[in-house]
């Protein structure tokens, strides 16, 4: 028994000796630094029995962001005796300026000394706004959420992300950036914007991420305080899916006309921040069939191929329709109820009832087809005339060439009776009686009568039957064509 005590004794004197033998190395690389800037802290144990990795950081993280714990060990004799040398390097990020210090660590009994830093405030170059379009919302009114970081445009900044809300739904809209003159000097600001939904009434806090910029390669971590806003109840008898605040409703174009019994979609867009599919279906009115149009089940699509303004959520309805006759058609009036929070109560976004015009597909193939073979009937009797006037036109100036080149009484009596189309005529004054009320007046009656004289009296003359059948040309030449077409 005395054997076991001294043992005993002996262990409990060499863990008190092993425990007074450790300890914690603190080593900072500066003693001053301004808020965004790193601290870095180097932490070292001789004669380590685990890693560094163990110790407590919960009181760090009270002042400071941890941006990276590494560790590392090295095996080495000291006096024959093999022992483990523990590092660890701290990359700290102060969260507010002050006079700063890191809490003692504690490492199997031993304590490291608190390590003082001064934290002057960032500079003043570099300048951050939160706030909200809507300083004071109601539960399920839609407000935007913007930050504003100010600097000399020396920094560029990582899209802050991981923002922490209670209560209230958040989106990612989207950035922009600008220049600024403020007193003669240059700025750049960088705007970074959130959809946000308030969904319980109380203080409403947004919590935002360390801040990350880099300038030449360096890291800098700006903090930045909470944004508080206090969101007001709306009535109790509202149910949840009306949305708080107008929304805005449009239609596209209607075609000009529509074809019966094919489908056609008619869109709607809406934009809202408190809206969803299950909202909609639940506030727009029930399509129902009629003689006239028959509906189908809609559709919905958030934000598809729609241009999505800050702080709205766009939402296209689709309802396909199909018309079920030709004619004037009336599509249902839309009605969209919202909470009005001027007038303090429920009123409604009206589209009066639009006219769609639908014809017969089939009825305007008939129409078509009928017209078609109208027009073609219509250029096929033109074109037939059109040749007849050709062919006419060839003959008469064949035959006025032959009567003008005539030589002899009887070459241009026989060249005569052909000019009269239809005219069964043996003899002159046959031809002439003919052609009476047609074409004949008093001047081919007189050179008729010379050419007869040629004919049976003693003037057979070459150099009279030159000028005759000249004379007959000419007057032959102002009569209309139909007169020399064939018989």
């Amino acid at each position: 028994m005395v054997r076991l005590f001294v043992m005993l004794a002996f262990a409990l004197l060499y863990c008190a000796s092993a425990a007074a033998a450790v300890q914690i190395k603190l080593h900072a690389d500066k003693s001053r630094i301004r808020l965004g800037e790193p601290w870095t802290v180097t932490l070292q144990v001789d004669d380590a029995h685990e890693p560094l990795s163990t110790i407590s950081l919960d009181r760090v993280k009270q002042l400071f962001n941890i941006y990276s714990a590494t560790g590392s060990s090295e095996r080495r004799r000291v006096r024959g005796h093999p022992q483990v040398f523990e590092t660890m390097v701290l990359v700290l990020y102060p969260l507010h300026a002050g006079n700063l210090q890191l809490p003692a660590l504690e490492y199997h009994g031993a304590k490291s000394r608190p390590l003082p830093v001064r934290v002057d405030a960032q500079d003043a170059s570099v300048s951050f706004r939160a706030s909200l379009d809507v300083p004071h919302p109601v539960v399920r009114q839609p407000a935007m959420l913007t930050l504003e970081i100010r600097d000399e445009g020396t920094l560029q900044w990582a899209v802050p992300h991981d923002l922490k809300v209670a209560g209230a739904y958040l989106h990612w809209q989207g950035e922009g950036q600008r220049e600024e003159t403020l007193a003669g000097k240059r700025y750049t600001v960088h705007s970074y914007l959130w959809d946000i939904l308030p969904l319980r009434d109380g203080v409403m806090e947004v919590e935002f991420p360390l801040l990350d910029a880099f300038m030449l390669g360096s890291r800098l971590r700006y903090p930045l305080e909470k944004l508080q806003s206090y969101v007001a109840p709306v009535p109790a008898y509202l149910p949840v899916h009306v949305p708080v605040g107008k929304p805005e409703v449009s239609t596209a174009p209607l075609p000009d006309e529509i074809a019966v019994g094919r489908p056609y979609n008619w869109q709607l867009t809406i934009r809202h921040g408190g809206l969803n599919a299950e909202a909609l279906r639940k506030l727009l009115p029930v399509f129902n069939s009629n003689d006239g149009v028959k509906f189908y089940p809609l559709q919905f699509e958030a934000g598809a191929g729609v241009q999505n303004e800050a702080g709205q959520q766009v939402i296209r309805v689709i309802i396909p329709l199909v018309a079920q006759r030709s004619g004037v058609l009336s599509l249902p009036e839309i009605r969209l109820p919202y909470y009005d929070l001027g007038l303090a109560r429920v009123e409604s976004v009206e589209m009066p009832a639009p006219g769609l015009n639908a014809y017969s597909p089939f009825w305007r193939m008939v129409r078509r087809v009928a017209a078609g073979l109208l027009v073609a009937g219509l250029l096929g009797w033109g074109g037939y005339r059109f040749a007849q006037l050709l062919r006419c036109m060839r003959r008469k100036h064949h035959l006025l060439k032959s009567i003008r080149n005539a030589r002899d009484a009887v070459t241009l009596h026989r060249l005569l009776l052909q000019v009269a189309a239809g005219v069964a005529a043996q003899t002159l004054q046959q031809w002439l009686a003919g052609m009476q009320g047609r074409a004949a007046n008093g001047r081919l009656l007189v050179l008729v009568q010379q050419l007869e004289q040629v004919l049976y009296g003693r003037n057979d003359q070459a150099a009279d039957i030159g000028r005759l059948a000249a004379d007959f040309a000419s007057a032959l030449q102002r009569k209309k064509c139909r007169l020399f077409s064939s018989p």
